[in-house]
C-alpha cells in the first residue's frame, strides 16, 4: 500500500539522493530549490512524498501555493521552474501523487492545479502544449558538437565575438551574480517585463552550490552579457540569459552559449537544455535550433480548468500595452517595482 504525505518528514539526504538517481529528476526537484523558492518569494510549499508500508521512498510531487491578486489562488509544480512533474518508481505512484494534489487543490480553495511535465501524464487533467523546450545532445568531444552548429547563424557569430575581443569567464561568486543581475534588469526592462529579484539569484548562489554556473561575457573588462545555468546529473539548463543591448553587434550571447556547451562536453554532461520557449516565438526558437538542438513538447497539465494565463497571451492587446508601458519606465523604477511584482507572475 502506498501512503502519500503532505510536507512529510524527509531528510534532505534521502530526498536529494532519490532525485539525483531518478532518471527524470531535475534540479527543480531538489530540496535546495524548495528553499530557494520559499525564501525568495514567501509562497507556501506543499510537497507530496510517497512511501510504501515499509517506509521506502517511492516518489515526490513538489507543489507551491501561489496566492496573487494578478494570477489568483493556484497550486503549481512549480512556480519559476519551467518543468517539474512528479517523479516516482511507477506510473501508478505518479497517478496517486497527482490525485492527492487534486484533492489538495480543493482543500486549499485554489482555482486550479498546474503541473509542468516533460511528457503527458496518464491522469485526468486538461493539457496545454503552448510551450516546448530545445535539447542539444552533447559529446565528450566539443568538436563533434561544433559540427552540428549552423555555419552562418551560429559559427560565424562566435568567430565575430572572438575577433571583437569578447572573452568569457565563469564567476559563481555573489559579485558575479550581482553583475548578472544588472544585465538581467536591463534586459527585462527592454522586453517590457519585470526581472527576477536579486534575492532570488543570490539564493541560487547560496543554496545551489555545485548546481549552477554564471558565465559572463566581457569586452575590455566590462560585462556585456551573461547566462546562468542550472545542472543536475547529466543535464545542464540554460536557465537565464541577459545582455546589454548596446553591444549586440559583438555577438556575445553566441560566444557565451558556445563556451557553456564546451564546458558541458568537457565535464561529461549529456544534454544542454535551452529551456522553455513559447510556440509563437519563432525568433527564439530559431536561435535555439541553430545549435543543433531538437524541439521537445512540454505538457502543462491543469485541473479542474484550463485558465487564461498571462504567459500564453503575449499577442493580446492588454499584454502589448503593459509591456509598452514597462519599457518606458526608468531602470531604477522597474528594478524596485519588479522586485515587488515578480512573485505574482506566472514563472
Amino acid at each position: 500500500m502506498t501512503t502519500i504525505e503532505v510536507n512529510g518528514k524527509v531528510s534532505h539526504d534521502e530526498w536529494r539522493s532519490y532525485v539525483e538517481r531518478h532518471p527524470e529528476g531535475l534540479v527543480y526537484h531538489l530540496p535546495q530549490w524548495k528553499e530557494t523558492l520559499e525564501q525568495s518569494f514567501g509562497h507556501r510549499p506543499f510537497y507530496l512524498f510517497a512511501r510504501d508500508d515499509e517506509g521506502r521512498f517511492l516518489g515526490t510531487l513538489p507543489l507551491f501555493q501561489v496566492k496573487s491578486p494578478l494570477t489568483g489562488n493556484r497550486l503549481v509544480s512549480l512556480p519559476f521552474s519551467y518543468v517539474c512533474g512528479p517523479i516516482a518508481d511507477s506510473e501508478s505512484v505518479k497517478a496517486q501523487l497527482v490525485s492527492r494534489a487534486q484533492e489538495l487543490c480543493h482543500e486549499l480553495g485554489c482555482h486550479y492545479l498546474e503541473i509542468r511535465a516533460m511528457r503527458r501524464l496518464s491522469v485526468d487533467m486538461k493539457v496545454s502544449e503552448y510551450f516546448s523546450t530545445y535539447i542539444l545532445e552533447l559529446s565528450n568531444d566539443p568538436s563533434a558538437v561544433w559540427k552540428k552548429l549552423e555555419r552562418r547563424s551560429a559559427r560565424w557569430p562566435i568567430g565575430k565575438a572572438e575577433r571583437d575581443g569578447v572573452t568569457v569567464r565563469v564567476d559563481n561568486s555573489i559579485e558575479g551574480i550581482k553583475m548578472f543581475n544588472k544585465l538581467n534588469q536591463r534586459t527585462k526592462r527592454n522586453l517590457g517585463v519585470p526581472a527576477h529579484p536579486l534575492v532570488f539569484l543570490e539564493n541560487i548562489g547560496t543554496k545551489l552550490a555545485g548546481h549552477f554556473r554564471v558565465y559572463l561575457a566581457e569586452v575590455s573588462g566590462k560585462a556585456i552579457a551573461g547566462i546562468l545555468c542550472l545542472s543536475l546529473r547529466d543535464r545542464v539548463i540554460d536557465a537565464y540569459a541577459a545582455s546589454d543591448e548596446r553591444y549586440l553587434s559583438c555577438h556575445a550571447n553566441d560566444l557565451l552559449v558556445w563556451r557553456a556547451i564546451e564546458d558541458c562536453c568537457k565535464n561529461g554532461y549529456c544534454r544542454f537544455d535551452f529551456g522553455k520557449t513559447p510556440r509563437d516565438n519563432e525568433g527564439l526558437g530559431r536561435f535555439k535550433r541553430k545549435w543543433g538542438a531538437q524541439q521537445h513538447a512540454l505538457y502543462y497539465h491543469y485541473y479542474p480548468i484550463l485558465p487564461k494565463l498571462i504567459s500564453s497571451e503575449r499577442s493580446g492587446q492588454k499584454y502589448r500595452l503593459l509591456t509598452g508601458f514597462w519599457k518606458k519606465l526608468p531602470l531604477s523604477l522597474t528594478q524596485t517595482m519588479g522586485s515587488m511584482m515578480f512573485r505574482h507572475l506566472d514563472g
